[in-house]
């Protein structure tokens, strides 16, 4: 049985605050590993979306702590000291000012196997 996330204090409608259901649920998949190297555990993000919630994925203390995390602004990078393959451990950081729009399919390079035709129902569905 699968019953939808109910999020409540979010989304508005006519300036009030209202109850909505999340009922798409997806999982990202990290390379990262950490733990116990004879018993490593992969590093696993879940998002739960809905029609009038998008995706902002915002790694916060909760997520970073367990894996070691470090900010350093000097050198805008991320330090993961507890993942266990050392080349996974450092990442650069892009600092981006927040947008708020629908992806468009137009946007997709042309050099991406991505083919408009594969996600317009998607696309549809979002703006109506």
């Amino acid at each position: 049985n699968y019953t939808p996330i109910r999020l409540g204090g979010i989304v508005k409608q006519d300036e009030q605050t209202v109850t909505t259901d999340l009922p798409v649920a997806f999982e990202l998949v990290t390379p990262f590993f950490v733990g116990d190297p004879s018993k490593p555990k992969r590093v696993k993000i879940r998002i739960a979306c809905g029609r009038n919630v998008s995706a902002n994925i915002i790694l916060g203390i909760p997520f970073l702590k367990p894996l070691g995390g470090v900010i350093d602004f000097n050198d805008n990078c991320l330090e993961l000291s507890k993942v266990l393959n050392e080349k996974d451990r450092m990442h650069p950081l892009q600092f981006d000012s927040q947008q708020l729009c629908i992806p468009s399919a137009d946007r997709v390079r042309a050099s991406s196997n991505v083919k408009k035709e594969n996600f317009r129902h998607i696309l549809d569905e979002l703006a109506n």
